[in-house]
Order: structure tokens, then C-alpha cells, then sequence
């Protein structure tokens, strides 16, 4: 009968260890547990499970803490987890199948990280459980990988339906901000030694949690220049990429890259939603809806199953998607689009069905442009969240009250101060409404915390302009023109603001 090792690296995982070492007791032979320096109950818990224990300096180095534990693990059959992780109930008894054979094999397992805070679940599938022989060893000092040691060895990678639930990224953004910038630094130490289109995948990744999009986009790039990136991976950096190119405006490349990314792999629940915005924005609104029919389908498709042989999928919540469509669909006109959206979300609130017809009585007001009550006011602040913002704006934008406007923008504002629409569609109105002064204290605010978003330089322009406050308009131009040294269209436009401010100075002396 073969034997089943449990091999893990931990650090103060007194939240979560208690459950994973749960989840596989009655199916471990031994479990190996390789400390790297807890200062909580870990250590005791471990115990309580009957765990032996080593001691190992961290330097830095996933893969060599993993490779420090097999090294002490005596198994036929090595099963790694991470100690925020859990084995499926239903999964046991397919582990142990597998164990029961002599082959020479590495186990896929389906890797569902639970996110209920950011409400953004993936799946993916990773070598978790494999044959025990020596040499095997893990690379790489973060998002370590076994398979390309297994593979030297002769083995063959397989997938099963083992599904193990991760709850690492279960946090909030900035604990994952923090995660990632730790990763980042051990990534780059890697690719500078052993550049692969894996490694300036995960980079991308990093930085683009980290919200620089400069380097998000640099090192998606570079992960395309490796033929041998699976195309689940080369079709997300690719559907980045043509996020990228659409947050610059560039339009064209924008769907080239998103059409790549859709040819390489068409299932792609990310592109498919990538999609539908790019083609919304390049006035093809049929496609778009269609794009965002296919993501929604994928999705529902994908988060009831949790047991696809492919490598990665990012799932959505449904109501994400579901009022995304309806966004494209109403600005686009499409009316197939507008019942099936709206069919698929009556659908998903069959719970509280009395909210939902307030929300419809809102949606009715809004549409018709009619009188909106303060409790109508108060009741759209509430309804509105992350998931449908976009449509709601889109609703307001064609709304004629710019009074009304501004009051609900107001209270979007203060539940919403992060959102760049909201910040520039409440300080646009409050300028139409002739609140000037209030206009270009959000502007300037936007400026100091959105330095990416250039645009709120060229309204404040313009509000200055209005105002006749040159002192301020140059004070602009010139910081904005240091800041921005390396962005020479930037520079040229605010090179030719520049000389249309001295123009109309000199006709005004």
C-alpha cells in the first residue's frame, strides 16, 4: 500500500493550518511541516496533528523551503499544500485512487482560490501531488513550480479532479497589494537570472495589483516572446495588453490584441469581457454584447463545475457581468442584449423581489428623465456598488437634471472617492453649474492621486481658461510639464496650450 506524505512551509498560520491539516488527516501517512520562523500557535497546532517539525531560516526562497521539507519526506506520494488551503471532502477518495498506482506521474489538482471580499474566484490547475523519487526539486524563489523537474525525470503530468479550496487572496486589497509586492521582489531576482515567459507573467500580474500600468503592460509584452507560455496565460497577457491600448485610447491595437487573445483561446472568460468593452468603445455594439453574452455564459458554466482541464480561469461575480451587459447594451441601443440582461439578473434576485422592483422604479426614472425623490436619492447611493457603477452612470449621463445630477454624484463621490468617472463626471457638472471653484479642487485632487489620469490636467485647464487665472494656468503647465518629462505627447499638447495662453494674454493686454 503506497504512502502519502503531506509536505508544507509555514509561517504564523495559527488562522488557518487548524482546517487544512483537518481537511487530510485520515488520508497522510506523515505530515511534514517546515517552520520558517512563527512567533503564534502554529508550531502547537502542528503537534496536535501528530506533524514533525523543522526548523528553516528563511532566505527569501520558496523553493528552497519546499525543497528543504522533501527533503525530510519519507512518502511514496508527496501531496503539497499551502497551509491557507483545504482539501475537497469529495476529494479524498480520488487522492487515494491515485496514490494506489506505482507510476511515475504529477497530479494537476484544481486550485479554486475563494474570494469573497473582492469577488473575484479563479481557477486554476497545478501539480500538487506526485511521486516521490529523488532529485525532484521545486524552482523558482516565488510561484515556485515542480513540473519541469518532474518532466526531466521522465514523468508524466496528468490532470484529475482533485479540487483543493485556496484562501489566500480571501483578503482585503491592500493585504494583497502587500503580497504582491513581496512577490515582486523575489520575481525580478529570478527573471534576471532565468527569464521565462512564466516569470514576467507572474511579474505583470504583480505589478498590475500594484496599479502600475506602464510595467504591467512591459512585461505581459515579454511573457508573449516565449513560445512555450500556455495559451490560457498567453491569452490573458494578450487581453491586457488590449486593455492597455484602450486606456490610452488606441482603439485599433486594442482590437487586434483582444482579437489574438480570442483566437488563442476563445473560452477566455476575461477576454471575452475585455472584448465587449473594446468593441463597445469602437461603436460595434452587437459584438460587444454578444462578447459579454459569452462571458457571462463561461462563466456560470465554469463556477458550477470547478473541475475543467484547463490551466487558469478568473471567474466573475454573475452580477458584474450581468450589469456590464446591460451598460453596452443601453448606450449601444441594442434591445436583445437589454432583455437578455435583464431577464438573467430578474433572475438572480428572485430572492428579494421587492427590492428589485425598486431598483426597476429607479431604472424607470432615470430612463424617462423623471423627478427623482430624495428617497429615490438616497436609495440609488445605496443600490449602487462596484458591480453595476457603470450602468448607473451611464443612466445618469442622458439625465436632464443637472441639479439632481449633482446631488447623487455628490454621494457617489463620498462612497466612491477612488472611482475616476465619478470623481470627473461630479467636478464636470459641478463646472456646467457654474461651481468653478468646487470643480477645480476635485480636478486638482485627481491630479495628486491619479497622476495616471492626465486628462483631469486639461479640464483644469480649461476651468482656469474660464476663469481668466493665468498665474494658476502656468503654475500648471509648467509642474505638469516636469512631471510628466518623458510623455512627449503630452508635452506637445501642453507645449501648444502654452502658446495659445500666451496669445490670448497678449489680446487681452
Amino acid at each position: 500500500m503506497s504512502s502519502i506524505t503531506l509536505s508544507m512551509i509555514v509561517k504564523d498560520e495559527e488562522k488557518h493550518l487548524f482546517d487544512c491539516l483537518k481537511s487530510v488527516k485520515d488520508i497522510t501517512d506523515e505530515i511534514i511541516i517546515v517552520d520558517t520562523g512563527s512567533s503564534d500557535r502554529t508550531i502547537e497546532i502542528a503537534e496536535s496533528f501528530g506533524a514533525k517539525i523543522f526548523q528553516f531560516n528563511w532566505i527569501n526562497d520558496f523553493s528552497a523551503a519546499r525543497n528543504f521539507a522533501l527533503s525530510k519526506s519519507t512518502g511514496d506520494w508527496i501531496l503539497y499544500l499551502d497551509a491557507d488551503e483545504t482539501l475537497d471532502p469529495g476529494s479524498k477518495e480520488k487522492l487515494k485512487d491515485l496514490c494506489k498506482t506505482n507510476y511515475n506521474h504529477g497530479v494537476r489538482c484544481k486550485i479554486y482560490n475563494v474570494d469573497d471580499i473582492n469577488k473575484k474566484p479563479k481557477l486554476q490547475s497545478y501539480t500538487r501531488l506526485f511521486k516521490n523519487s529523488p532529485g525532484i526539486e521545486f524552482r523558482g524563489k516565488a510561484h515556485e513550480q515542480i513540473d519541469a523537474s518532474l518532466i526531466e525525470k521522465n514523468y508524466k503530468i496528468i490532470d484529475s479532479d482533485i479540487l483543493i479550496y485556496h484562501f489566500g487572496y480571501n483578503i482585503p486589497k491592500q493585504a494583497i497589494k502587500e503580497k504582491a509586492q513581496r512577490n515582486l521582489k523575489l520575481l525580478l531576482n529570478d527573471y534576471e537570472s532565468t527569464p521565462s515567459g512564466y516569470n514576467a507573467f507572474q511579474i505583470a500580474n504583480s505589478y498590475n495589483i500594484l496599479n502600475d500600468k506602464q510595467k504591467t503592460f512591459d512585461y505581459f509584452k515579454l511573457s508573449l516572446d516565449d513560445k512555450h507560455l500556455p495559451d490560457e496565460y498567453r491569452s490573458l497577457a494578450l487581453s491586457s495588453i488590449a486593455e492597455y491600448y484602450l486606456r490610452i485610447n488606441n482603439i485599433n491595437d486594442a482590437l487586434i490584441s483582444i482579437d489574438k487573445s480570442l483566437e488563442v483561446d476563445p473560452l477566455n472568460i476575461v477576454s471575452n469581457l475585455t472584448a465587449s468593452e473594446i468593441y463597445f468603445k469602437a461603436n460595434k455594439g452587437s459584438e460587444a454584447v454578444s462578447f459579454c453574452i459569452n462571458a457571462f455564459e463561461e462563466n456560470k458554466k465554469g463556477i458550477a463545475k470547478k473541475n475543467n482541464s484547463r490551466l487558469l480561469d478568473i471567474f466573475y461575480d454573475e452580477e458584474m457581468i450581468l450589469y456590464h451587459g446591460l451598460h453596452i447594451s443601453y448606450q449601444s441601443n441594442e434591445q436583445t442584449g437589454i432583455e437578455y440582461f435583464f431577464n438573467k439578473l430578474e433572475d438572480l434576485k428572485t430572492r428579494d423581489k421587492l427590492l428589485w422592483q425598486k431598483e426597476l422604479d429607479i431604472i424607470q426614472h432615470l430612463a424617462s428623465n423623471s423627478v427623482l425623490s430624495f428617497e429615490h436619492i438616497n436609495f440609488i447611493t445605496d443600490l449602487i456598488s462596484e458591480y453595476n457603477i457603470d450602468f448607473y452612470l451611464g443612466l445618469l449621463n442622458y439625465y436632464q437634471s443637472t441639479d439632481i445630477k449633482i446631488l447623487v454624484e455628490k454621494k457617489l463621490f463620498e462612497k466612491f472617492p477612488e472611482n475616476l468617472v465619478v470623481r470627473n463626471r461630479y467636478a464636470h457638472d459641478l463646472s456646467k453649474s457654474a461651481r468653478i471653484d468646487e470643480a477645480i479642487s476635485i480636478y486638482s485632487s485627481t491630479i495628486e492621486k491619479f497622476p495616471e489620469d492626465t486628462s483631469a490636467i486639461f479640464y483644469l485647464i480649461s476651468l482656469f481658461l474660464q476663469k481668466g487665472d493665468f498665474n494658476s494656468l502656468e503654475s500648471l503647465i509648467n509642474s505638469s510639464k516636469e512631471k510628466y518629462s518623458g510623455n512627449k505627447d503630452l508635452i506637445k499638447q501642453l507645449n501648444d496650450f502654452e502658446e495659445k495662453v500666451s496669445s490670448i494674454k497678449q489680446n487681452t493686454n
